[in-house]
C-alpha cells in the first residue's frame, strides 16, 4: 500500500477509469494514507497527554521557536476528516489543525494563528481568529486553551510546512508570545493538479 501511496506522490499511479471516481475512493491510497500518516498514536499510553515528542514523525528538526512564553503552545496535531492525527491529507478533504496554549499570566486579547508553506519557502495560506472574529476574549493566568482550525485543503499535491503562534496586541505594539515556525510537515497527495498553488475546483461546461 505504501507503494501506492508513493506512486501518487510521483504522478505515477494508474487513475481510475469512471470519472465519478478519484483517489478519495480509491481504498488502496486511503490506506496507504493512513499507514503513512500514522504517527505517535502507536504505541502511546491510553490517556497520555499528547506532547511534541509524540509529533516526532512530521515534526521538522528544522522548525523557529521564539516569543516572549507569556503563553506557551503546549500540544499539537493534524487530523484527518475522521479525527486520525496524521501527516498525510488526501486533497479535497477536510483536515483540523489542534493546538492547546497554556497561558503564563492575564493577557487582553490573545491570537491564534496557523500558516502553511510550500518546501521553497513561499507563504501559500493562513488564518487566525483575528481575521475569523472567533475569539476576542482576554484569557486568565492559568487558563488553557484549545483551539481547532477545521478547512478543506484544496492545495497541489506536494510537501509543505505548518506554522502555529499565539501573538497579540499590547496598547499598539505586537507582540510574539510563542510561536513554532515551520513546525510541522504535512503532505497533500492529489490525483489532479492545477496550475499555481490552489485548485479552484472549477466546474466547466462546453456547449
Amino acid at each position: 500500500m505504501i507503494d501506492a501511496y508513493k506512486q501518487v506522490l510521483v504522478g505515477q499511479y494508474p487513475l481510475p477509469d469512471s470519472d465519478d471516481q478519484n483517489l478519495l475512493h480509491d481504498e488502496s491510497i486511503t490506506s496507504a494514507a493512513r499507514k503513512a500518516g500514522r504517527t505517535e498514536n502507536d504505541g502511546a499510553e491510553a490517556g497520555k497527554a499528547k506532547d511534541s515528542a509524540q509529533n516526532a514523525n512530521v515534526q521538522n528538526p528544522d522548525l523557529l521557536e521564539y516569543g516572549t512564553r507569556q503563553a506557551v503552545i503546549e500540544e499539537y496535531d493534524v487530523e484527518d476528516g475522521q479525527g486520525r492525527r496524521t501527516g498525510a491529507i488526501i486533497k479535497g478533504q477536510k483536515c483540523s489543525v489542534h493546538m492547546s496554549v497554556r497561558f503564563l499570566q492575564d493577557i487582553e486579547a490573545p491570537i491564534f494563528a496557523f500558516t502553511i508553506k510550500n518546501i521553497k519557502g513561499v507563504e501559500i495560506t493562513g488564518t487566525n481568529t483575528m481575521v475569523e472574529k472567533a475569539f476576542l476574549q482576554p484569557v486568565k493566568k492559568g487558563e488553557v486553551k484549545h483551539i481547532t482550525f477545521t478547512q478543506k485543503i484544496d492545495l497541489q499535491g506536494g510537501e509543505y510546512l505548518l506554522s502555529l503562534g499565539v501573538t497579540g496586541y499590547e496598547k499598539e505594539n505586537f507582540v510574539v508570545y510563542h510561536r513554532l515556525y515551520d513546525v510541522l510537515n504535512i503532505t497533500v497527495i492529489s490525483d489532479k493538479d492545477t496550475v499555481g498553488y490552489y485548485d479552484m475546483n472549477s466546474e466547466i461546461t462546453v456547449r
